[in-house]
């Protein structure tokens, strides 16, 4: 016969069993009660916890349920029901319980526990008043001071954020919740020393916790400390050594430090882990034309061509200029990308514009105002602009380099602003409070990119030129400057701007370069007798089919060699290698380091033919060899980036340099190079056209671009659309 006192010493026999960890005990108790008083709400609640001990979750919301239906006084068991309701992710309802249970027994732990559901469900003002109601029953709770940060966290209260991990760490200054908390708070709010701080003391408590390596190199890696950041994302790899996501991080900082053959190794393993992460993949095949590693690189030259077309690819576009000579690709690419990673926002609305004004207000936007490839090609048209009839502006947000380029750039420009410590956001209102008429996107897609910024539509016209030849694929962008061989009109369907046709050549040129003294083969370790190729062209341009060229053309030229740009440690030492499996002696290959522009120019008379890349073409390089007298064979595709040498030799009267297939360009090449009167020929040609064409002609070509400026803001003022059009050369 069961009595109330057999009842109780089992029901204490089963709690204890439960606080053990005996659970198996527990439930034969419990179990036992219950079949012969199936309404004994105490054996229902604790039964309730050994099923959400044991994981049956859905069976002790049940059981705890019978429970406060029973007996609804039951604040204990409205508490559980609480956590096992949140477990089932029934936030709603969890509060609800937990209310009920708050209401019967005040106390620190339920008003905890209360807190979490309101966070969960996004009630974040409510979780910190229930965090508040822990903390005044409780104040040395640290998980509540703890919690109580993230809600003030969530509701942009970051003193009081700051504050409450405080509060936690002077409980307990081995906290390693708090430390964490407040390290991510602190990054999050730019005070990233502090944060590496909290981070660095976090690790040194839990060394084994691979979420502390991660986010003190995070931290490093922001703070430009990149060498501690490799190696405390190696550490956390050696914890976990199959994190895609990890390996993705370790892969962008060892890119950031050009450790390119590392960072390759890096994303590569990402990708065995993670086969779709578009990013790592336009950077593994990337780098790794960087660093001309090119074994198996087709098969992921492959799926990154494929994962362009798809509509969920995020992965930079710009590589795939280099890889694939197909406008369409470049165009859907772009598209892709831009939708999936530039936040839609709401435009801003420019204003109107005073009709009286003199000037029109043109700014210029850029990482790249330092000592680069586009500024050394723009640098003259800044300060060429008629300042009578146009003010213009830079908007940058590049470091400052301290080399000589920097100051002539602010020298040149109405108003030079850094806007490095700004968001977008900020950003564009700078230009929209500036009352900018045209602002022109100088990077495209191109390494420090900040599309985003006129994503705002800050200014009434908006324009792309000269830094990226390819669409970006967005609405916000009206124009891009081009010319008629570069991107012909019948190639408008590959582009979401307007064309805009400058006459002759679209790449401004700066007719200020100053030439160094011409050094010696001997001193650009040439030999001194002998054919000189040359390509100057970024390592990543060089195809192995354009390879297969050149090293045919040194086997059939006798005593030739092929001079190229070293500029990383590994490239010479893979293209020596893949020299010699064409059967070339690998001491054909002789690399230049990079040097100051003007040495640069004059070693280009130690070459006698230089070689275009394909199907990413040269294009400050192009113009600097054509500078220096130093013909120039290309290969013109389909595709802008394909092109632009091609239109710089057209613009100078060489068409007959311009090839349109393989077997031509290596045809052409090879009848130069060994008919050095025809060579001869092309060089005086060549010296003569630099003189008077108008490629060189700095300010001839900023009258023609301000042309375009004029007639695209006389469509604005007009209230027409944009709309292709052509400038006329005279």
């Amino acid at each position: 016969m069961t009595t109330p006192e057999s009842i109780m010493k089992e029901l204490e026999a089963g709690l204890a069993a439960l606080e053990a960890g005996r659970l198996d005990a527990a439930e034969r108790r419990l179990t036992a009660i219950l079949a012969t008083s199936p309404d004994d709400v105490n054996a229902l609640h604790l039964l309730g916890l050994v099923r959400l001990h044991q994981g049956m979750t859905p069976e002790a919301a049940h059981l705890i349920t019978r429970a406060v239906d029973l007996h609804p006084a039951f604040a204990a068991a409205w508490a559980n029901l609480g956590n096992a309701l949140l477990a089932l992710g029934d936030g709603p309802a969890a509060i609800q319980a937990y209310e009920r249970a708050e209401a019967l027994a005040p106390g620190a732990e339920v008003a905890f526990n209360l807190g979490n559901a309101l966070m969960a469900t996004g009630r974040e003002p409510d979780a910190v008043a229930a965090y508040r109601r822990a903390l005044a029953h409780k104040p040395d709770y640290i998980a509540a001071w703890n919690n109580l940060g993230l809600a003030l966290q969530r509701v942009r209260e970051m003193d009081g954020a700051v504050d409450a991990f405080g509060r936690a760490l002077a409980l307990n200054a081995d906290d390693v919740a708090a430390l964490v908390n407040l390290g991510n708070l602190l990054q999050l709010n730019g005070r990233l020393d502090e944060a590496i701080i909290y981070y660095a003391r976090a690790v040194d408590l839990e060394p084994a916790r691979r979420e502390g390596h991660v986010n003190l190199g995070m931290a490093l890696h922001a703070r430009g400390r990149t060498s501690e950041a490799i190696t405390a994302y190696r550490r956390a790899l050696e914890i976990n050594p199959r994190d895609a996501d990890l390996l993705i991080n370790l892969g962008q900082v060892l890119r950031a430090e050009r450790q390119w053959n590392e960072a390759v190794a890096a994303y590569g393993a990402a990708l065995g882990l993670k086969a779709v992460h578009d990013e790592s993949l336009s950077h593994y095949v990337h780098l790794s034309r960087q660093v001309c590693r090119w074994d198996g690189l087709d098969a992921y030259e492959a799926r990154l061509v494929a994962r362009a077309r798809m509509p969920d690819f995020r992965g930079q576009p710009f590589p795939l200029l280099a890889v694939i000579d197909d406008p369409a690709v470049h165009l859907a690419a772009a598209r892709h990308y831009a939708r999936n990673t530039i936040p839609p926002v709401t435009p801003m609305n420019p204003g109107s514009r005073p009709p009286t004004r003199r000037r029109l207000r043109v700014a210029y936007l850029s990482a790249d105002f330092a000592q680069h490839a586009t500024t050394c090609l723009a640098a003259g048209l800044f300060e060429k602009h008629d300042k009578s009839r146009f003010e213009i502006t830079a908007l940058s947000f590049g470091p400052d380099d301290k080399s000589g380029m920097r100051p002539r750039l602010v020298a040149a420009f109405d108003r030079f602003i850094d806007v490095r410590g700004l968001s977008d956001t900020e950003a564009a209102r700078t230009l929209r409070d500036l009352e900018i008429d045209i602002a022109v996107d100088l990077k495209g897609y191109t390494a420090g990119h900040r599309a985003a910024i006129l994503s705002h539509r800050p200014a009434p016209v908006q324009v792309s030129y000269l830094g990226y030849p390819g669409t970006m694929g967005v609405g916000f962008i009206d124009y891009i400057v081009v010319d008629r061989f570069v991107v012909p009109a019948v190639e408008q369907p590959f582009y979401d701007e307007k064309l805009v046709h400058l006459p002759g050549c679209y790449q401004v040129n700066d007719s200020r370069r100053a030439m160094g003294k011409i050094p010696t083969r001997t001193e650009c370790g040439l030999p001194e007798k002998g054919f000189v190729f040359c390509s100057f062209n970024n390592t990543y341009k060089i195809t192995p089919q354009i390879f297969d060229v050149w090293m045919r053309l040194l086997r059939a030229v006798p005593r030739s060699v092929l001079w190229l740009m070293g500029d990383n440690i590994w490239t010479p030492e893979n293209l020596r290698r893949e020299a010699r499996a064409r059967g070339v002696d690998p001491r054909s290959l002789v690399f230049a380091d990079r040097i100051g522009v003007a040495a640069h120019l004059a070693r280009h008379a130690c070459a006698d033919l230089f070689l275009d890349t394909n199907p990413c073409a040269a294009h400050t390089t192009a113009s600097e060899a054509l500078w220096a007298g130093l013909p120039l064979v290309t290969l013109a595709g389909r595709s802008f980036v394909s092109r632009v040498a091609g239109s710089l030799l057209q613009a100078l009267g060489l068409p007959e340099l311009v090839t349109t297939d393989i077997a031509a360009y290596e045809q052409l090449a090879l009848y130069l190079a060994t008919s050095s009167e025809r060579l001869a020929d092309l060089r005086r040609r060549l010296g003569e056209a630099r003189d008077r064409s108008p490629v060189f002609d700095t300010e001839q070509f900023c009258r023609h671009l301000e042309a375009a400026y004029l007639r695209m803001w006389e469509r604005h003022q007009q209230g027409l659309a944009p709309a292709s059009f052509a400038v006329d050369a005279g």
